[in-house]
């Protein structure tokens, strides 16, 4: 039909669809002698070129091409969908909170929320995909894009392990939110990536959520949480049934608002307002950040009908690459031959305010101008620092052969650092963990700190702590402490106890998969 040929049917099944004046017609159940007179007839069209060709080849491309079969099949496809049960449910809970949703005040809005979460477990019973719940694994800023910092160094470990592990009863599925569709979708080609798999061209379809479902904010970003659409499918899927958790890192924009941009503090204030009201729990990387996050919400006598529960969990010590000193490069064994040349504090981290920086150089000013053999590497990158002394910084470290920053380090050299020095220098002003410092005992480096609670909660009585506000105060306690290392006096981080990635991880999953909570905040 489709080359305009004369073309034989008998009327059977869906053959009684097609046009009569198209084809050559003959009995279901044809004799002999019907399919002869036809064969007579297709020969008699053939040789005049009557119009019954004409007419089934248009036909043909009208009704049967590829695209108005496929999207005939697409239509059907809908159909079925859009008049299914669970896709009346979805329609409604949308009705509810987008149209309801602003009419109702909090209390109303989580009535509202179980009533409905009552009525879809009556509707749809045991819905839940064959391959069981999915546990999704925000990484959103990794995805966007990886920064490399602290934060993202977590990430990256933590899903490693997740991805890894065959044992949680979860599918792990890695997810982003795209703000071009304004919806979630699978991080698959970034996890090709992450795992270092050949190349597949997955699609990054969205993501499909049911009871039983759990989502964890792994990543920092402050604006799926945050902001109006994205916070909506995170209500959305907890109405579902899907449980919602989010890591708290720290709280320092809220504890030192001098050390942050002036727009920092009403981002993050709303991101963490959001993630209280969104989550069924929060995850502190130590309790001191879970101890900060109840003082806060005690503070503000934050009100919701369902509080999130509070847990916490440590950092893991190793590095990506594990536990094995990665070979470095050749440029990096002669900087690093060169870095040993004299003893070294090294410092590890992002150059910003609360890290102190500026406390720490002003310190070793004072000791070199009285002598002293002890160089300063700073290895980090510049972020939340103003324009002076990123100056200042810059124009030491290239006239001063004694201070070494180093923005970027491969994870070889970092490791070679830590080994090398004559200990690791944390003076920062307030920390959700300090993961340099887990990362220095993991490679023997003696450790100084700022006494903070949570360097005492991570490092114990392995540390040696500074009181010191000022440069000059610094430099007294660091001649105290230099004394007490060349004495082998000062304390060691040999037997200090830590977590690997993995332990780690398990503790995270202690807190969402087995409810295991330090506080009802």
């Amino acid at each position: 039909m489709a080359a305009a040929l004369p073309t034989i049917i008998n009327e059977h099944g869906s053959m009684t669809e097609v046009p009569t004046e198209t084809t050559i017609r003959i009995p279901d159940n044809f004799s002999v002698g019907d399919l002869s007179d036809a064969l007579l007839e297709a020969k008699t069209l053939l040789a005049h070129q009557g119009d019954m060709g004409t007419l089934a080849q248009r036909y043909v491309s009208q009704y049967h091409c590829p695209e108005t079969v496929a999207e005939a099949y697409k239509d059907q496809i809908e159909t079925f969908y859009e008049s299914s049960l669970q896709s009346r449910v979805d329609r409604a809970y949308l009705e509810l909170f987008t149209t309801k949703r602003p009419q109702l005040d909090v209390e109303q809005l989580w009535k509202c929320t179980e009533e409905f979460n009552d009525l879809m477990s009556c509707a749809v019973p045991g819905n839940r995909a064959p391959q069981g719940p999915q546990l999704l694994v925000d990484v959103s800023a990794v995805v966007q894009h990886d920064l490399k910092s602290g934060i993202q160094r977590v990430v990256r470990n933590i899903l490693k392990q997740l991805l890894d592990d065959r044992y949680i009863g979860c599918r792990v599925e890695a997810v982003y939110y795209d703000f071009e569709s304004e919806c979630f979708r699978y991080a698959r080609n970034f996890c090709n990536r992450f795992l270092g798999l050949p190349a597949l061209y997955l699609n990054d379809d969205p993501v499909e959520t049911q009871r039983g479902d759990v989502y964890l904010g792994l990543d920092l970003f402050y604006i799926i949480a945050g902001r109006e659409e994205s916070r909506r499918s995170l209500q959305y899927w907890r109405g579902r049934g899907v449980e919602i958790y989010h890591i708290i890192y720290d709280l320092m924009p809220l504890k030192l608002p001098d050390c942050f941009p002036p727009d920092q503090l009403p981002l993050y204030s709303q991101w963490l307002e959001s993630i209280t009201d969104v989550s069924d729990g929060l995850v502190c990387i130590s309790k001191a950040v879970a101890d900060d996050y109840n003082a806060w919400q005690a503070e503000h006598k934050v009100e919701s009908p369902n509080k999130p529960r509070v847990g916490f969990f440590h950092l893991g010590a190793e590095m990506e690459s594990g536990g094995q000193v990665a070979t470095l490069a050749k440029s990096d064994e002669d900087s690093l031959r060169a870095l040993c040349q004299n003893p070294y504090l090294l410092m590890v981290g992002t150059i910003e305010p609360r890290k102190g920086h500026q406390q720490v150089l002003d310190a070793f000013e004072v000791l070199w101008e009285q002598g002293v053999n002890l160089d300063l590497v700073i290895v980090g990158s510049t972020g939340w620092i103003d324009e002076a002394f990123a100056n200042h910084l810059s124009t030491f470290d290239t006239e001063n052969t004694k201070l070494h920053w180093l923005k970027f380090v491969p994870e070889a050299m970092l490791q070679s650092l830590y080994k090398n020095a004559a200990g690791t220098l944390m003076a920062s002003r307030g920390e959700g963990f300090g993961l340099p410092l887990i990362e220095a005992a993991y490679y023997g480096s003696s450790l100084i700190a700022r006494d903070l609670p949570v360097f005492r909660e991570v490092c114990g009585e392995h540390a040696w702590y500074f009181e010191a506000t000022t440069g000059d105060a610094l430099a007294t306690e660091l001649l105290t402490w230099l004394e007490q290392h060349q004495h082998g006096t000062a304390p060691k981080s040999d037997n200090m106890t830590w977590k690997d990635w993995r332990q780690s991880t398990e503790q995270l999953l202690e807190n969402i998969l087995e409810q295991r909570w330090y506080s009802k905040s």
